[in-house]
């Protein structure tokens, strides 16, 4: 039965393999598309469907879910068709060379390349960072960017960096694979680790030095002690946060103790 699935699969699907690089964007590399329980063309509808546990691969991304749904439009000339829109439903999983991120409903837009997925625990795991979002993420493919909207936060060991909004910058290593190195935030940025917590209004976060530059009414507290700024450079590898120059008048609340009277 699988094996007639996936002949199927071959089949239908040969119109994805005009689609360019990445998983519907350019290149030549055709679009494989898998299900355990078979593919429906609803020609009236102009869409295919594949169900159970459907996966579909290209360019190094590969996008899964009990569901996925492929919109497309006729085009008039040789190929015939063009996927415009994926549809995926229920333990959505998309893999990139750079990380994976989870949702419970995704869609794809080929004309915009980015992807958006909604639902609980939604994730983003990379082997530099874990981030978390409770509204929205993103992956938009031709700029290699993650977006995470709503309690925002990054997890890197015992570190934790929330805020509204999120980014991810990927870049290359020097040994040429991708990773997450930059995540920019905006709105409520929160810092917490073992001894501190920060708090500002944006701020940029270098995952490779561990560096988070903040900025606009900057507050560091540890324990009863509490520094006021415009700007800071919290150092999450060495434990150390700094105020820096900025506008505004830099302010410290130092905790003392009361002398005893004899």
């Amino acid at each position: 039965m699988n094996r007639q699935v996936l002949l199927l699969a071959t089949f239908l699907l040969t119109p994805f393999m005009a689609l360019p690089q990445g998983l519907l964007q350019g290149g030549e590399a055709p679009l494989v598309v898998e299900a355990d329980e078979g593919i429906e063309w609803v020609r009236d509808e102009k869409k295919y469907i594949a169900r159970g546990n459907a996966r579909a691969q290209r360019g190094g991304v590969e996008l899964r879910g009990d569901i996925l749904t492929a919109h497309y439009r006729e085009t008039g000339d040789e190929t015939g068709q063009n996927v415009y829109k994926v549809v995926a439903k229920g333990n959505v999983q998309i893999t990139s060379n750079s990380a994976r991120i989870f949702g419970d409903h995704g869609e794809y837009k080929a004309d915009d390349a980015n992807f958006v997925l909604v639902g609980k625990n939604l994730r983003i795991e990379s082997n530099r960072a874990l981030i978390t979002a409770r509204d929205q993420l993103e992956y938009w493919e031709a700029r290699q960017l993650f977006v995470a909207r709503g309690n925002a936060t990054v997890v890197k060991e015992d570190k934790r960096l929330r805020a509204d909004v999120l980014t991810a910058l990927v870049g290359l290593t020097p040994a040429g694979n991708q990773e997450i190195q930059q995540v920019n935030v905006w709105g409520n940025v929160h810092i917490s680790t073992a001894t501190e917590i920060v708090r500002a209004r944006k701020g940029v976060y270098n995952l490779q030095t561990g560096l988070v530059t903040l900025e606009e009414n900057v507050k560091i507290t540890r324990g009863k002690t509490q520094l006021n700024g415009a700007k800071a450079i919290v150092d999450l590898n060495a434990g150390i946060s700094r105020l820096v120059g900025g506008k505004g008048r830099v302010k410290g609340l130092l905790p003392t103790r009361r002398s005893k009277r004899r």
